[in-house]
C-alpha cells in the first residue's frame, strides 16, 4: 500500500475525487484492464475503467446495508488473502464509503437550513474520523454532531461482534443505560421507540425506553449492525423528523466505519495527523467565523479574528435578530479540533435558539444546559452576547464571566459591562442577570478576547486593559477597521516574538458621525 497516494489524496484531492484517483492508482497496481464499481441496489455505477456490455469473471462486494449494495467487478483474480492487497481493499472500501456520503450530502444539500447544516456537519466529521485513532474520540465527534446538529444531548453507544448481543462503550446524558442489549430481531435501519409496534417487535429493548431512550440508529459496516447508537429526546421536545433519521443514519455509518478502520488509518497516516487536526480545526474556525458583516444604519461595525499557530476557540458572531443588532464574543477552553468542535456547537445553537424569539436570560441559560450537559468538566465558555435596539438607543447584555467588553461616551467617560453570570458549562443550574445601558451618549462598545490583553513582552509583563482602553479612547473618531488594525499592530509591537501566543479577537461596534451613512 503506497502511503504516499493517501497522503496525496488527503491533502490535494476533493473528496468526490477521492475514489477515482485511489482506483486509477489501483487497478495500475494489479495489472487490471477492466472493471466497474456499481451500487446493486440503484444501478448507479461509481467508477469504471474499458467497462463493456459482457460479464465480468470476478465480483467482490465492497460494502452492504439497508440503502447500498456495492460490489466490485474486475477482469481478472486478485490474491485477496496476502495482506498488501488485504489494506489496498480497506483503503477502497474507505473511498467507496466517501463517495457515497458525498453524493448522500448532494441529495441533502437541495432541503432547508437545517439539512445545509447537517450536511456541512457530515463534510467534517467525516474529514476528521480520518484522524482520530481511539474509540473515545470517534464516540466524541459523533456526540458532539449529533449535540449540534439534531439538539438531542443524551447519547449512548453499544458495539457488538455478532449482531445479537451488544456491549455499552460509551454514554453522554444517561446515567443508568443497560451495560448489554440482547437482540432477538437484527437491526438495519433506524427504529422509533415511541411507536407501540417497534417495542413489540423489539422487546428486549424495553429497558432502553424506561431509561427515556427515543430512537435507536443502526451502525452498520461491510452488511453487518456492528454497533447501536442509543438516542434520548430533542432538548426542545420537537419530534426528530425524517430528516433526522436520515443525517443519524449517515452519520452512524461512517462512525463505525471509522472505528473498525482506525487501525489502519493509524497505519497509514499518522505522520500527518496533527497536521491535518489542525487545519481542520482552523477550517471550522474560519468557516464559522462572519464573513460579512451586516451593514447596520448609523453604526460602523467591525470584527476580527487572528488564530495563534495551536488554534485555540475564539468566536465572535454579530447579526440583526428580531429588528435588534446582536453582538457576541465568546472564549472556549482548549486548542485544535475540541475546542473548534465546542465553537462549532456554540454557535450552531445559538443561531437556531436566536430564531425562537426567547428573551436573552432564557437564551443563556439554555446554552449553558447544552453545554454542561454535553462537555467533559474541563472545558466551559467564556461568553458575551448583547442586544442593541437602534430605535430605542438602549442596550441588555449578559456577561457570562467573559473579559468586560466597555462602552466608550462622547464625554470621554469609559464603562465596563460586567453584569451577567458565571461561565457556561461550569454547573447544570445557571442563575445571571441582565444589564442594561442607555446608548444615546456613547461613541462606541469594544468587545475582546483575553489573547489581546495577555500578551506578553519580553519582560513577562502583559499588553493589559488600561493600555487597550487607552489606545480605543485616543483613536475612537477613526473608522472602526483603523482602530482595530491600529490596536493589532500595538500589540505585535509589544509582544516579545512574532509568534501569536493565542487567539486575538476584536470586535468594535462605533456610532457614526451625523450625516456619516
Amino acid at each position: 500500500m503506497n502511503i504516499k497516494v493517501l497522503e496525496e489524496i488527503n491533502d490535494k484531492i476533493h473528496i468526490r475525487d477521492g475514489l477515482n484517483y485511489y482506483m486509477d492508482y489501483f487497478t495500475n497496481k494489479y495489472d487490471i484492464k477492466r472493471c466497474m464499481i456499481r451500487n446493486e441496489k440503484d444501478g448507479n455505477i461509481l467508477y469504471e475503467k474499458n467497462n463493456q456490455d459482457y460479464n465480468y469473471d470476478f465480483v467482490i462486494k465492497l460494502r452492504k446495508n439497508t440503502y447500498e449494495e456495492i460490489d466490485l467487478y474486475i477482469n481478472k483474480k486478485l490474491q485477496l488473502e496476502q495482506e498488501e492487497t488485504k489494506k489496498d481493499f480497506e483503503i477502497l472500501r474507505l473511498m467507496v464509503s466517501n463517495v457515497i456520503l458525498y453524493h448522500s450530502i448532494l441529495s441533502l444539500s437541495k432541503s432547508r437550513l437545517q439539512k445545509q447544516k447537517q450536511v456541512e456537519t457530515l463534510m467534517e466529521i467525516s474529514r476528521e474520523l480520518i484522524f482520530l485513532r481511539k474509540e473515545k474520540n470517534i464516540f466524541n465527534s459523533f456526540i458532539f454532531a449529533v449535540m449540534g446538529q439534531v439538539m438531542i444531548s443524551k447519547v449512548g453507544i453499544y458495539l457488538s461482534e455478532d449482531e445479537r448481543k451488544f456491549k455499552l462503550k460509551h454514554q453522554k446524558g444517561f446515567v443508568n443505560l443497560p451495560e448489554t442489549l440482547n437482540l432477538e430481531n437484527k437491526i438495519d435501519k433506524v427504529i422509533d421507540l415511541t411507536k407501540k409496534e417497534t417495542r413489540e417487535k423489539y422487546k428486549n429493548l424495553k429497558r432502553l425506553k424506561s431509561q427515556d431512550v427515543n430512537i435507536v440508529v443502526p451502525m452498520q459496516y461491510l452488511q453487518k449492525t456492528k454497533g447501536l447508537a442509543v438516542l434520548g429526546y430533542k432538548m426542545d421536545k420537537e419530534h426528530i423528523t425524517k430528516t433526522d433519521f436520515d443525517f443519524l443514519f449517515s452519520l452512524a455509518t461512517n462512525v463505525i466505519f471509522a472505528v473498525e478502520n482506525s487501525k489502519l488509518i493509524q497505519e497509514s497516516i499518522e505522520k500527518k495527523r496533527m497536521e491535518q487536526e489542525l487545519e481542520l480545526a482552523t477550517d471550522i474556525q474560519r468557516n464559522i467565523l462572519p464573513k460579512n458583516l451586516p451593514e447596520v444604519r448609523c453604526w460602523d461595525v467591525y470584527g476580527k479574528n487572528i488564530p495563534s499557530r495551536e488554534v485555540g476557540g475564539d468566536y465572535f458572531y454579530v447579526k440583526k435578530v428580531q429588528d435588534k443588532l446582536c453582538l457576541v464574543i465568546a472564549d472556549v477552553t482548549g486548542k485544535s479540533v475540541p475546542a473548534a468542535l465546542l465553537v462549532s456547537t456554540l454557535h450552531s445553537a445559538f443561531s437556531i435558539l436566536t430564531q425562537n424569539k426567547i428573551d436573552l436570560i432564557r437564551l443563556v441559560e439554555r446554552l449553558n444546559y447544552l453545554i454542561y450537559n454535553n462537555t467533559s468538566m474541563e472545558q466551559f465558555i467564556t461568553f458575551f452576547a448583547g442586544y442593541i435596539d437602534i430605535d430605542n438607543n438602549e442596550m441588555r447584555y449578559i456577561n457570562s464571566g467573559h473579559n468586560p467588553p466597555f462602552v466608550i461616551y462622547k464625554d470621554g467617560t469609559i464603562n465596563d459591562l460586567s453584569k451577567g453570570g458565571r461561565i457556561l458549562g461550569i454547573s447544570e443550574n445557571y442563575e445571571c442577570e441582565e444589564g442594561f445601558i442607555n446608548i444615546e451618549n456613547i461613541s462606541l462598545l469594544a468587545l475582546y478576547t483575553d489573547g489581546i490583553t495577555e500578551a506578553t513582552n519580553n519582560y513577562g509583563e502583559e499588553f493589559g486593559v488600561s493600555k487597550l482602553k487607552k489606545l480605543i479612547l485616543e483613536n475612537q473618531k477613526q473608522p472602526a477597521k483603523e482602530i482595530i488594525d491600529i490596536l493589532i499592530n500595538n500589540v505585535n509591537d509589544f509582544k516579545s516574538n512574532e509568534t501569536i501566543q493565542d487567539d486575538m479577537t476584536l470586535l468594535i461596534t462605533k456610532k457614526k458621525q451625523k450625516g456619516v451613512e
